[in-house]
């Protein structure tokens, strides 16, 4: 049934609406997902949390597999409840984005609010850095307890509500950060984004990363590896007798096989296909001009 559900380009977990919780604060949550209108129906992936307009009410990135890819809510209810942000920096002995503090807001006998920065907080996303917590309806100033990732306590006195903090440890104080609400999306600003001169895009990693000498059979050799190859980029295409677009895609290999060569790039194809049809792919592979180093991808299933 899998087979069937990849062949016709359809999610194995497909139709997945967002579904949205109300805690009713006494161990009891209400569904609220039509109310909230963020149940489309969309193939939901991710959700991530922010208050991009700086009202103090979060609003919601929406992530789906399928169109729209994104989706934006902005939270735009009425109310008259309270709420506090941090922005923290690390020093010293901690990372610089804070990943790992615990912070703590106390405010007379309620209990206090805890949370902590993470560098992810839900499948493929990552919330804002700024810290939200909303106070309800008391206006009270705030006791603020942050530790730091290396175990640093700082305790900061006297915070107002309704403020971003920016809390930079081993600095004893708190900083306001001032922000201009947004009024619309379309009013926001905006910056340029400046063409490259070249058509490359790579990640360059600080260091390179090993590469074991994992099987890469050859008809003619079952105990090739990728270790047999000298330098140079290689593509390694997994192909079937039965897939049309393969087909397609190795007679476009063959005819920019001069290009390739100039580029250094070695094609490698391995079939796909079980042992009793082996013998018909490697005749196959081999009248599409690249027999000489295909191969197939489990050696261990054939008796050379």
């Amino acid at each position: 049934m899998t087979h069937l559900v990849m062949e016709e380009g359809a999610s194995w977990s497909g139709r997945e609406k967002n579904c949205v919780f109300l805690n009713l604060t006494d161990g009891r949550f209400s569904n609220i997902s039509a109310a909230s209108h963020a149940d489309y129906a969309d193939d939901a992936r991710a959700v991530a949390l922010i208050d991009w307009d700086h009202d103090g009410a979060l609003d919601l990135v929406l992530k789906n597999r399928s169109a729209p890819r994104l989706r934006m809510l902005r939270n735009q209810a009425a109310t008259d409840s309270h709420w506090i942000q941090f922005k923290l920096r690390g020093t010293g002995s901690s990372n610089r984005d804070a990943i790992g503090s615990r912070v703590r807001v106390i405010r007379g006998e309620e209990s206090p609010r805890v949370r902590s920065l993470r560098a992810g907080d839900g499948y493929l996303s990552q919330s804002t850095r700024f810290m939200h917590f909303g106070l309800g309806d008391s206006d009270e100033v705030c006791v603020v307890e942050v530790v730091w990732p290396d175990g640093q306590v700082e305790r900061y006195e006297g915070l107002a509500v309704d403020r971003i903090w920016r809390l930079v440890q081993g600095a004893g104080h708190a900083v306001e950060v001032k922000r201009e609400r947004a009024v619309s999306i379309a009013g926001a600003p905006t910056s340029a984004i400046g063409m490259s001169e070249s058509e490359a895009r790579r990640i360059v990693l600080i260091d390179r990363l090993p590469m074991s000498a994992f099987p890469l059979p050859s008809y003619d050799r079952p105990e090739r590896s990728v270790a047999d190859f000298e330098g140079g980029p290689m593509l390694i295409n997994l192909w079937g007798l039965s897939c049309a677009n393969c087909f397609k895609e190795l007679a476009e290999f063959r005819d920019a096989s001069g290009q390739l060569q100039a580029a250094g790039l070695r094609v490698v194809p391995l079939s796909t296909d079980p042992v009793e049809q082996q013998d018909r792919a490697r005749e196959v592979i081999g009248n599409l001009g690249h027999g000489v180093l295909a191969g197939p991808t489990n050696p261990k299933q054939f008796a050379w």
